[in-house]
């Protein structure tokens, strides 16, 4: 009887090991997910940023180059 109490015993032990690894991989993933996911919505708001001055300079340049044909067909 002890040698089967202490395979049993062996088990729970491995068995309560291989939870305890579970749980603490569970831990590690859902900080990582924390941290993936502030990554992109940080990400996400700097392409926004991004767009929105591309856009801008771009207005700036059609503007500038209205000007400049303008300027030039009055010059004719």
């Amino acid at each position: 009887m002890d040698s089967i109490d202490t395979t049993i015993s062996n088990q729970v032990k491995n068995l309560e090991s291989a939870v305890n690894e579970l749980i603490t991989s569970n831990e590690m993933l859902k900080k990582d997910n924390r941290l993936l996911k502030s990554l992109k919505n940080k990400m996400h708001d700097e392409r926004l940023a991004t767009l929105k001055a591309n856009d801008k300079a771009r207005q700036k340049i059609s503007e500038t180059l209205k000007r400049l044909r303008d300027m030039e067909y009055s010059n004719d």
